[in-house]
Formats: C-alpha cells, sequence, structure tokens
C-alpha cells in the first residue's frame, strides 16, 4: 500500500514538473524579451514626469505673473484704449472712405 501512494506522488510530482517546469521557462523568455520595453517604459515615465513637473513650473510662474504685473495693469490699458480710439475717431477720413492707422 505504502508503494502504491509513493508511486501516485511520483507521479503527481512527475504530472507538476511537466507542467510548471515549461509554464516556467515560457514566462521567463517572455520577460526577457519584453524586458528592453520596459526599460523604455521607465524611461519614457521618468522623461513625461520630468516634462510636466517643468510645464508645471512654468504654468505657475504665468500665474504668478499675471496676478502680480498684468492684472493691477489692466485700468491703464482700458484708460489708454479708450484714449486711442476718441484720438482716432477725431481724425478725418481719407477721400476713399477709410481712416489712417
Amino acid at each position: 500500500m505504502a508503494a502504491l501512494i509513493t508511486l501516485f506522488v511520483l507521479g503527481g510530482l512527475a504530472v507538476a514538473f511537466v507542467l510548471v517546469i515549461p509554464l516556467l521557462l515560457i514566462k521567463l523568455v517572455a520577460s526577457l524579451v519584453l524586458l528592453p520595453f520596459k526599460i523604455l517604459g521607465g524611461l519614457l515615465k521618468g522623461i513625461g514626469k520630468l516634462a510636466f513637473g517643468l510645464f508645471g513650473v512654468l504654468a505657475g510662474l504665468l500665474a504668478v505673473f499675471v496676478l502680480l504685473i498684468a492684472l493691477p495693469l489692466v485700468p491703464f490699458v482700458l484708460v489708454g484704449g479708450v484714449v486711442w480710439l476718441l484720438a482716432r475717431r477725431s481724425r478725418p477720413a481719407d477721400a476713399n472712405g477709410l481712416m489712417r492707422v
């Protein structure tokens, strides 16, 4: 009886080795084939993080510029635009009816 149990155990191990070892070899070969793509993906991911980080810094600097420098100048730009429109309107038109700039 013990010999029969031993035979079943050894048979089960043989079947496991026949199924498991080829699967492990396939997994090893596939991971070696795909390794360059994994490395390239890691590099591109790092470059993307760096680029978007730089973009974020530039967007922040632009926001600071708009809020601290450009926004307080808006009233002066509006007054200057109105003055320019009034000065342009007071000039006479050319013979063809167009205004000179």
